[in-house]
């Protein structure tokens, strides 16, 4: 850990040969269930990677994590549930403090009362009249002490401010229903719950696992990656609550009554849509984590990031408000946003992620988790395949898109690209964006219609069949593909010998696993990756760190590369 990271730590860094020793920030009837959970699992308390995520999270920094990989992906949903539990834990110990402490002091008022109150009746008792207006007085000034008593215990001598607007306190945002399954069941796990004894989880279970006639039977044969993220029910519309206790969770509780909120995008913007009542919740959150954003990314980041936007405002009605004499000075004041942490939890570094972790307001700073130096996915292209890396000039960010589009027309396709269509060369045209899909599928449209077939996620079956089949049969040999179509359906598409990608794409096992099936043996193959300046993130990923600086500083616009 960098000394500039140890600066957000609460906590001087572990040391390595404790790693397993109890961090005194974790709570201590958390620490002994935790404990238990991982000797259940037959895994360390800790790994030194986990320790150290660990640690950073209690600093409450707003946190980037750019790391994980898919095989990284258990180990990182616990350490996030432990983090959230923790959280739970210490806020629910200070809110029973705070209890304690007003119904002591009710108690001592109560008995005040009680011993002015027969006082005041034997004075009443004389029978003159001047002696009971006196009694009288007494007592209502008593009263008035008394309530008196009361203001200063609540406005000055005593700050209990405990909580937001709601109740929730935790939210965490998924792209599918899959992985809220496995997170359920982790929290349920950690806390060392009955799964018996937590109301309507048997529901949801059944509502969140995969029916049986929807197994695809080709799933066996997509990579690991695909079989991992995709296994289950992929639903991607769902918003459910818990309500937790130290030793059971309720499932499907109201918004109002929840502690954690489980959704993905789509499934929180329906509810807003449909009822207001979350948006109360959405002010309370003092946690926010969106794990597996590169997923969010490939469905759809407006209606991610416009949901944690949300989070920063104030209910603008009272209707579920918790008692606002304990309500937090800040959130009263609207700075919310300053005081909540936001975790984000990705495969890869993206200019949208980025922008949204600098966007946020939190006091406590922002820490950003990458890899210091990337090896580059040719290396790991196994076939004798030309790879070339041609770079376009653009002047600004803003005119980058329009400046790609007109190098690719002019200068790539017109004059190399239809030449080899035109002799029958398969070619795959592989792009990240959708709207970059959109304006080359219409220009190839009215220049070249006859000469590509294309495919994105919005294609029907029969359409996918219909280009798949066009292209395999030569009877249109350009594929327009799109990254999300290629994300979420991975088909393997044969007979290919010249793969172009339009950008870098934003996985870089995409690129290395089309260019392996390429027809490596033909002497037309070869892969083409139009990049500028402003891809440095996908070229990282793409060729390594040492050789982005040299595609990116040197003079020539044309970088080749050909693996043994």
């Amino acid at each position: 850990m960098t000394a500039r990271a140890q600066q957000h730590l609460l906590h001087a860094p572990f040391d390595a040969a404790a790693v397993e020793e109890r961090p005194p920030y974790v709570h201590d009837a958390l620490w002994t269930r935790w404990v238990a959970f991982r000797a259940a699992k037959g895994r360390p308390v800790f790994t030194a990677e986990e320790r150290g995520l660990f640690d950073l999270l209690q600093g409450y920094a707003d946190v980037m994590d750019c790391t994980r990989g898919w095989q990284r992906a258990t180990a990182r949903r616990e350490i996030f549930v432990l983090h959230l539990l923790n959280h739970w834990f210490k806020a629910r110990s200070v809110v029973l403090a705070h209890d304690r402490i007003i119904d002591a002091y009710r108690q001592q008022r109560r008995a005040r009362r009680a011993t002015a109150a027969p006082g005041a009746k034997e004075k009443r008792g004389g029978g003159k009249g001047r002696k009971q207006a006196a009694a009288d007085g007494a007592a209502e000034a008593a009263a008035q002490s008394l309530a008196g008593e009361e203001d200063i215990f609540d406005s000055e001598n005593y700050e209990l401010r405990d909580r937001g607007f709601g109740k929730t306190r935790l939210f965490v945002m998924l792209p599918m229903r899959n992985i809220a399954l496995q997170y359920v069941k982790t929290i349920v796990e950690v806390l060392g719950a009955d799964p018996l004894a937590c109301p309507k989880l048997e529901t949801f279970v059944a509502d969140f696992s995969e029916m049986e006639e929807a197994v695809d039977p080709t799933f066996v044969r997509r990579p690991p990656d695909y079989q991992r993220q995709f296994d289950g029910n992929i639903d991607d519309s769902f918003r459910v609550g818990l309500h937790l206790e130290p030793s059971r969770v309720h499932l499907y509780a109201h918004p109002l009554n929840s502690d954690i909120i489980l959704c993905s995008p789509l499934g929180l913007r329906r509810r807003i849509e449909r009822s207001g009542d979350v948006l109360v919740s959405l002010s309370s959150i003092e946690v926010c984590l969106m794990d597996e954003a590169h997923v969010l990314l490939m469905q759809n980041w407006d209606h991610a990031g416009g949901r944690v936007r949300a989070a920063e405002q104030r209910p603008r009605t009272t209707h579920g408000l918790s008692d606002l004499r304990r309500v937090y000075a800040w959130a009263l004041q609207g700075k919310s946003g300053r005081h909540r942490q936001t975790i984000l939890c990705s495969d890869i570094s993206h200019a949208t992620l980025l922008g949204a972790l600098r966007g946020s307001l939190n006091s406590s700073g922002k820490v950003l988790l990458q890899r210091r130096e990337e090896e580059g996915a040719v290396a790991k292209v196994t076939g004798a395949v030309r790879q070339h890396f041609l770079r376009f000039d653009t002047t600004a960010l803003d005119r980058a898109d329009d400046d790609r589009f007109d190098y690719f027309t002019k200068q790539v396709f017109a004059t190399k690209l239809n030449t080899l269509a035109e002799r029958n060369v398969r070619i795959i045209l592989f792009v990240p964006s959708y709207f970059d899909f959109v304006r080359l599928r219409n220009y190839l449209y009215r220049e070249y219609r006859d000469t590509f077939a294309a495919l994105s996620e919005y294609s029907t079956l029969k359409q996918q069949r219909r280009a798949l089949g066009q292209f395999s049969d030569l009877e249109r040999p350009v594929l327009l593909v799109t990254e999300r179509f290629y994300f979420f359906k991975r088909y393997f598409v044969k007979l290919a010998e010249v793969m172009v990608f339009y950008s870098p794409p934003l996985f870089p096992e995409f690129y290395s696993g089309l260019i392996n099936r390429l027809v490596a043996s033909s002497p037309n193959a070869f892969a083409l990756t139009l990049y500028c300046r402003y891809d440095t993130h996908e070229l990282h990923r793409l060729v390594g760190t040492s050789r982005t600086r040299q595609l990116l500083e040197r003079e020539s616009s044309m970088f080749s590369f050909v693996t043994a």
